[in-house]
């Protein structure tokens, strides 16, 4: 790449980059271009960032290593989580909680907003406890007269609210803060925000479920 010119290269002389004189701009504009344009050579982006920060090859590996050493437990932590997912899923407990739930009659809209929440502190993703709770929200809410969409919501919603008690999501901090063995610690001190935060998302949906001008605003 022509990076010698003080003030980079003047837009519109035929030479790839514009006007930029930064090279690490040029580098990110060019890399699909190596080979002489025939694009059969690519850089990924994560080399390429430390390509351009100087690692060499090796030191790039080395950080590698030493990244994985850093969070070895944090992963084991995530793939655990998974895997109580994929049992939740598969015994049918998420069914028997959800029939449970249902159970609750009118009190519904509130105890499934906080099925979401639950789903969330056990998979660790929102999307996970939607893949688990999204079909029996919608059945069970047919079956009690509610809004199918908004017990699908409501689902989303609490488990936002759950999200910060989810074990991955803790372990990622402590390890991101390098915070190690306090996990404890930090599910203490979220965890009654948490819960507090994921009933008043349910009052919300009950008042949207029952209470006019609140269920005005459900998509039906």
């Amino acid at each position: 790449m022509d990076v010698s010119p003080p003030n980079g290269i003047a837009k519109g002389s035929g030479k790839a980059g514009g006007c930029t004189r930064d090279l690490a701009h040029r580098f990110y504009n060019e890399q699909y271009q190596i080979h002489e344009g025939k694009q059969n050579r690519y850089v990924t982006g994560s080399d390429s960032a430390g390509l351009v920060m100087g690692f060499s090859p090796l030191g790039l590996v080395r950080t590698y290593w030493s990244t994985i050493k850093i969070v070895r437990y944090s992963l084991l932590t995530i793939a655990c989580m998974l895997a109580i997912g994929f049992i939740t899923r598969y015994s049918g407990i998420d069914a028997t909680l959800g029939l449970a739930f249902a159970n609750t009659g009118w009190l519904y809209p509130l105890f499934g907003t906080m099925l979401g929440w639950l789903g969330v502190a056990l998979t660790g993703s929102d999307t996970s406890s939607n893949v688990l709770f999204g079909s029996l929200q919608r059945i069970t809410a047919e079956q009690l007269g509610l809004s199918p969409t908004l017990m699908s919501a409501a689902n989303s919603a609490g488990g936002v609210m759950g999200k910060m008690i989810d074990a991955q999501s803790i372990v990622v901090a402590s390890t991101a803060t390098r915070w190690y063995g306090h996990e404890g610690d930090i599910l203490r001190y979220v965890f009654l925000h948490s819960l507090v935060l994921a009933a008043l998302v349910g009052v919300l949906v009950s008042l949207q479920a029952y209470v006019w001008p609140f269920s005005a605003l459900v998509v039906r």
